[in-house]
């Protein structure tokens, strides 16, 4: 189980990466107590924050385009042109949501363009949320 591997770890300062399997308050509460941050994907086994950080990018997504901020990658490769695009906003939880979640700073949302020899497929690859802990740098 990630819990035991966290336990073991120095993250201090360290950012950790998880899949949406490890998207569990117990989890984050252990990262934050090591004194790190995360990126960790949410899917459909957290259906009540998933379905809130949906909401908040319905308002990003209905924005003129020229009115949004994104980070844009582009890869050529193996037969195909991918192009990600990642939208970065504050978390706005409810009341609920805030208190099972205090650590949640930041929403992430990856969309994926992907053109594979003359078929053009765009989805929503990743909903990521980042939990941040502040780091005092010297």
């Amino acid at each position: 189980m990630v819990l035991n591997v966290l336990k073991t770890l120095n993250l201090k300062e360290s950012i950790v990466t998880l899949d949406a399997l490890h998207c569990q308050t117990e989890t984050v509460n252990e990262i934050v107590k090591g004194k790190g941050g995360a990126l960790i994907q949410v899917k459909g086994n957290q259906p009540k924050l998933y379905e809130a950080i949906d909401q908040e990018f319905q308002t990003l997504w209905n924005t003129d385009e020229s009115e949004k901020h994104a980070l844009v990658q582009d890869d050529r490769g193996h037969g195909r042109i991918e192009q990600r695009t990642a939208y970065v906003i504050d978390a706005k939880l409810n009341k609920d949501l805030k208190e099972k979640w205090p650590h949640i700073k930041t929403f992430i949302a990856v969309v994926r363009d992907r053109r594979l020899i003359a078929k053009k497929k765009r989805e929503l690859r990743n909903i990521l949320l980042f939990m941040y802990r502040k780091i005092n740098r010297k």
